[in-house]
């Protein structure tokens, strides 16, 4: 356990230490911010123009998230190909020699950071909505923890899942493209697809399980569902990370 704390202090300090870090995190924060804005400003001109629009300041933080965690997932990604790249990666082998223990610390600290953004860009989204929409907004109270807690377990997961990619496939353009297939365009090829089995089996998608955890009206399933197969994923991709890192060299 010790050397495992040890290994994740490590990392927090390699990781949070670069400036592309810092900038991919606040282009998080602040893309989220600009898609609430645009979201709540188009409701609330049609609620202007007398347009009866179902404005919902978490629906709308909900659907930012989604899209302005993109800076957020390129980070969990590319953590490890780019150190790969770089030759960075020999010198963190050599000081956590157990690559499970590295794996594990890595994906601790990136989904850890991950979660924390996501759950503040969800707040800060929140809050811009419901200035924007103003009298128009209905949200709960509850509404608004869900889609708060609900965006940081997503993102959070999500990043545990794409650490994991970047750890199998290695390379950072390939590890990218992967994560983007995986989170944004498999989903929409599923909505789209003629095929049923194919549908039903984009309702298991990381995307699909972590909209049921943000949005207040629960997605396509609960959002315990919805959590552990996010989980399945993350699982899943780690043990495929692991088996990747313990084969072959570094």
């Amino acid at each position: 356990m010790n050397e495992t704390l040890r290994a994740c202090h490590a990392e927090w300090i390699a990781w949070t230490g670069l400036r592309f870090t810092r900038l991919a995190l606040a282009a998080g924060v602040l893309t989220t911010i600009a898609f609430a804005l645009v979201g709540a400003g188009s409701l609330a001109a049609s609620a202007a123009n007398g347009y009866d629009v179902a404005a919902s300041a978490p629906a709308i933080a909900a659907q930012a998230v989604a899209v302005g965690q993109l800076p957020l997932l390129v980070l969990a990604a590319t953590v490890l190909p780019a150190r790969q790249a770089g030759g960075a990666l020999r010198a963190t082998v050599r000081a956590v020699p157990r690559r499970g223990r590295l794996l594990l610390a890595t994906t601790i600290v990136v989904s850890g950071v991950l979660g924390l953004v996501g759950a503040v860009a969800g707040l800060a989204a929140v809050v811009t909505a419901t200035v924007v929409l103003g009298a128009s907004d209905g949200a709960a109270t509850a509404d608004i923890v869900r889609t708060v807690l609900g965006s940081g377990v997503a993102v959070g997961l999500t990043g545990a899942v794409l650490v994991g990619v970047g750890a199998l496939v290695r390379a950072t353009l390939a590890a990218l493209l992967c994560g983007m297939l995986l989170v944004f365009v498999a989903p929409l090829l599923a909505e789209f697809s003629a095929s049923g089995w194919v549908a039903e089996a984009g309702t298991y998608l990381p995307s699909t399980a972590a909209a049921a955890l943000g949005a207040p009206d629960g997605g396509r399933y609960p959002a315990l569902v919805g959590a552990l197969i996010l989980l399945v994923w993350a699982v899943a991709a780690q043990l495929a990370g692991y088996a990747a890192l313990w084969l072959r060299d570094v």
